[in-house]
This record gives C-alpha cells, structure tokens and sequence, in this order.
C-alpha cells in the first residue's frame, strides 16, 4: 500500500508489481491458470503478465472477475496469452503489475495453479 511504483512523470504513468520466476516451465498441456485474489478496499485493477523469457504479455484481471475485499477465485484462460505471441511451452515469469491508472492499496494472491 501507499506511494508505491516509479513515476516517469509521462502523463501520469507508474507502476509498480509483483514478479515470479517460472523457470522455463512447459504449461501447453494445460488450459488455465488459476488463482485467489482479494483486495484491501476491493475494485482494485492489476494485470496478469506471462512471460517466455523473449515476449512477455498481459490481461487485465477485471476482463475475468471484479477483485473485492473477499476471497475469489479466478481462471484465466491460457489462449489469451498464447494468441499474443506467449509460447506456453518455455514460461519465464509470472507477474502481477498495477499500471496505466492512479490506484493504491494491496491485493493478496494465493493458490496460484495451472490446470
């Protein structure tokens, strides 16, 4: 929470996020990543990057679920990154990035699968 995230005072745009390593993982056998999400205030925004160590591409969580103060559990089909150019078959990195917009607060992850 708070004034988090780097301010390249270009009309208004920061960031600020959170990044797993995946490890070159192959997910093509798989359909979703799944996920918990919660957030402090709820309406919260982030999006979800995927990325294969050449591309890393993004969806915006809200295009699947509203976050809200509650537990939620959210599914996130894997075709929306491989039809931006994601090779699910050499995965990277994970993140979740809170972009393009003023927002502040925390938003908890948990029970992050594919499936």
């Amino acid at each position: 929470g708070g004034s988090i995230g780097l301010d390249l005072k270009e009309a208004g745009f920061s960031f600020c996020g959170w990044h797993t390593g995946l490890g070159g993982i192959n997910m093509s056998p798989y359909t979703s990543m799944k996920l918990r999400v919660r957030g402090s205030k709820g309406g919260e925004t982030p999006r979800v990057y995927l990325s294969d160590g050449t591309c890393k591409k993004g969806v915006a969580l809200a295009k699947y679920t509203t976050v809200g103060t509650d537990w939620k559990e959210v599914k996130i089909p894997l075709a929306d990154f491989a039809v931006k150019g994601i090779d699910l078959t050499h995965l990277e990195g994970l993140e979740v990035i809170f972009e393009w917009e003023t927002m502040s607060g925390t938003v908890w992850l948990d029970d992050i699968a594919f499936e």
